[in-house]
Formats: structure tokens, sequence, C-alpha cells
């Protein structure tokens, strides 16, 4: 086997497994930090929970669920508030 052929074997199989390890560590890794996002306390406000997490990606049911999500990813965070703009809850779907 040639250097030249030997070389661009490594290449290849390099950028295989570089796409691969990619994909899963990318792909698989929530929008925000779940630590920040679990120490969210029931009635925190909404500047609270955007402190804590930064500003969703979209806002939906008049302001009563937020989504936070990447464009490198698939997974979604919803945050949930109360009739008073309190936070309720969160589900982490991915």
């Amino acid at each position: 086997m040639s250097r030249g052929v030997l070389y661009s074997t490594i290449c290849i199989v390099t950028a295989i497994l570089f796409v691969v390890v990619a994909k899963f560590w990318v792909f698989e890794r929530p929008p925000v930090r779940m630590k920040k996002l679990e120490a969210i306390k029931r009635g925190a406000t909404r500047e609270e929970v955007q402190s804590a997490i930064g500003k969703p990606t979209n806002v939906y049911e008049e302001n009563r669920k937020w989504a936070y999500s990447k464009p490198t990813g698939w997974s979604i965070v919803y945050v949930y508030f109360d009739e008073q703009g309190r936070f309720e809850k969160y589900d982490y779907d991915y």
C-alpha cells in the first residue's frame, strides 16, 4: 500500500469518526444547562427564568409556554408558566 493510499484511508476514517462522534455529542445535548433549569424554583418569575437559562427560542400560548432549542440538535425544553407568569414546570423532549 502506497503512502498516498494509506494517508487517504486514514483521512476518510478520521472524518467518518468525527461525524459519528459529533452527531451524538452535539445533537444529543440539551439546549439549556439542565442543572440551571432544575435549580429554578416553582413560582419564579419569567425574568428569573430568563436570567437562569437565557432567552427562549420560541414563545407559545400567550407567553405561557417557552421553548428552547438549538439548530444543531433535535431536543427541546418547554418551560410552562401559570396565569400570573410564574414558573410551573418544564418538559425535556429528547
